[in-house]
């Protein structure tokens, strides 16, 4: 299951994400056939393609003439022959994820692997019209996401082993830092832990607990720099020092409880939404959202680079 010989990308939608996906194939010198239902998109994705692959450049090596190797073709049937590999990135709409499958499965040969980027609709679900249901992966990248490293790969009921283990193959090749998703639950696996935290940011909020600016000062400062080097459990076994992990589940089991009773469902109502949105459109920083991306992404660039020299030496 999947090409051994890959030359040949073709990229289905050209939004944020598309563009992302786009720049990395081509970063390491494979042809990129992009598609989008809208022609105009093209215009506005090109200049994107480019930034994002300078992006890519000052990270690490891109495969040079990047843009003799890559061509839109408004057609998505047109767009897919000869593609070795296909990613789409279409609408996070299951009517449409469904669809867009359903054709592609019927215009590719059976060994083409088909990867969607959803954040969310499960495989099982997208792949149920497909004649070739075997070929069908979640590729669920991160935004920005020529810049994240993480790709979770999760199949659907019908899919073969073979695929995902060669989608792992070749999202690590393109250095991705790839995580199966062993069961096909909501939000697949980091996006749950996301949906967890904003839940209680909400939650702190509503209940004046916090406001807007501090709740994310206290993430950025306190947890967020630390979660950039390890993740929860790595985190728990430190906080026991060499005792290790379990000693650290049993000390602080009272208080972990404590705070769980405390946590409850926060219902999002337009209230809330209102005063979220008034708080946040007064944090200096978010005055002009593009600077504020721009910024984020060079932020990234400067993290990801310390964290490649450190692991160098």
């Amino acid at each position: 299951m999947g090409r051994a010989n890959l030359k040949t990308v073709a990229c289905v939608g050209l939004g944020l994400i598309g563009t992302s996906w786009a720049a990395v194939f081509l970063s390491r010198g494979f042809a990129v056939c992009a598609t989008d239902t809208e022609e105009r998109s093209w215009q506005r994705a090109l200049p994107i393609i480019e930034a994002n692959m300078a992006d890519l450049a000052r990270i690490g090596p891109v495969v040079g003439g990047w843009r003799e190797r890559l061509r839109f073709e408004p057609n998505l049937a047109s767009a897919v022959q000869g593609a070795d590999f296909v990613q789409e990135n279409g609408p996070e709409q299951e009517a449409v994820k469904v669809d867009l499958f359903t054709q592609l499965d019927c215009m590719l040969a059976p060994d083409v692997v088909i990867a969607s980027s959803t954040s969310g609709i499960p495989m099982s679900t997208i792949q149920k019209n497909c004649r070739h249901p075997e070929r069908c992966i979640v590729g669920h990248p991160f935004t920005p996401a020529h810049l994240v490293p993480l790709v979770e790969i999760v199949g659907g009921a019908k899919t073969s082993p073979a695929a995902l283990q060669w989608a792992r193959t070749f999202y690590e090749s393109l250095g991705k830092t790839v995580v199966h998703v062993r069961k096909d639950v909501p939000g697949f696996l980091a996006n749950r832990f996301q949906t967890l935290v904003l839940q209680e940011a909400l939650s702190l909020v509503k209940n004046g607990v916090a406001t807007v600016e501090e709740v994310d000062e206290a993430f950025v400062n306190g947890p967020g720099l630390r979660w950039a080097l390890y993740g929860p459990f790595a985190l728990t076994a430190f906080s026991a020092g060499e005792k290790g992990i379990g000693a650290a589940l049993r000390r602080y089991k009272g208080h972990r409880e404590n705070v769980l009773a405390s946590i409850h469902p926060v219902e999002v109502d337009n209230a809330l939404i209102d005063e979220v949105e008034r708080q946040v459109g007064e944090l200096p920083e978010l005055k002009e959202p593009g600077k504020a991306l721009r910024y984020r992404d060079r932020q990234l660039l400067e993290l990801l680079r310390h964290l490649r020299q450190q692991v160098l030496t």
